[in-house]
């Protein structure tokens, strides 16, 4: 009963960690209790293990190097918005 209490509030705890360091939105930090519930009780701490490793690499990876691909982004828009204003310019 012990081990099954400290495993929700370890989901509680981890859920709202990432929802409070930004790595997920409230929505996202709900299903991700509702997912490791789910996991802790149909596979135990070695379910939540592995959902636990894809978590973190998963935020890893989607925060590497995000300031370089942010600015590719507002390159890539500003290209885009150059190119509309000369076929405007074009056509006038």
């Amino acid at each position: 009963m012990f081990e099954s209490i400290a495993i929700i509030i370890f989901i509680l705890i981890t859920s709202l960690a990432g929802y409070y360091f930004r790595l997920l939105t409230f929505s996202g930090s709900i299903a991700a209790f509702i997912v490791g519930a789910a996991a802790g009780w149909g596979f135990g701490f070695y379910g939540l293990l592995v959902l636990g490793f894809f978590f973190a690499s998963s935020s890893f990876w989607s925060k590497f190097k995000s300031h370089k691909k942010r600015n590719s982004k507002i390159s890539m828009q500003k290209d885009q918005e150059g190119i509309g204003s000369r076929l405007l310019q074009m056509e006038a």
